[in-house]
């Protein structure tokens, strides 16, 4: 039989589950809610996605070398991710960026662009992590990372202005067991 999920250190990986629904959805019903609307919007910014873009944004990040959440070098990465984030902003007053910090050396980083519609409140997080175990480091996590620097560069290249607040996170120390994740979900939880 085709096993259709595994677990690996807590995480359930349902990418074969076909019977997988997604929070906040309850039943089958419920997904009509996840249809896309605004393919009108989406689709040429589907085509702006630039490969040539991703390669270089990895293999920056992979210069930097392995990106341990106790070390400079994991310190230096967030900064390398916070400078790129700013300088794909080109300057948009709509955008603000900046550290969470932790009990460690690497901060997490976020991006924020504040929603300009009447659910600007509302806030959508779009995360990877941003440290690393091992050397470059490209799969886990750094092409989550610049999956979010090309989605971020998109969105800024499109001058998308979204209705609700979208939030991009690096989180930090997600290789110690989710420190940084944690400690920002604490953080917001809080507020």
């Amino acid at each position: 039989a085709l096993q259709t999920h595994r677990t690996i250190s807590g995480f359930k990986d349902v990418t074969r589950d076909p019977n997988f629904i997604p929070l906040p959805v309850r039943t089958m019903g419920d997904l009509g809610r996840l249809e896309p609307k605004q393919q009108a919007v989406i689709t040429p910014m589907l085509q702006a996605v630039n490969a040539a873009s991703l390669m270089a944004a990895d293999k920056a990040l992979e210069s930097l070398g392995v990106r341990s959440y106790k070390t400079d070098e994991g310190a230096k990465a967030a900064v390398w991710i916070h400078d790129t984030f700013l300088k794909l902003a080109g300057g948009r007053t709509d955008v603000t960026a900046g550290y969470f910090t932790h009990s460690f050396k690497q901060p997490s980083v976020y991006v924020e662009i504040k929603g300009q519609g009447p659910q600007s409140a509302e806030r959508v997080i779009l995360g990877a992590h941003e440290d690393s175990i091992v050397g470059p480091g490209a799969d886990d996590d750094g092409s989550g990372v610049v999956t979010l620097l090309e989605t971020f560069r998109i969105l800024m290249a499109s001058n998308f202005h979204p209705n609700r607040t979208i939030t991009f996170i690096t989180y930090a120390g997600e290789e110690g067991g989710l420190l940084g994740s944690r400690d920002i979900a604490a953080k917001f939880r809080q507020n």
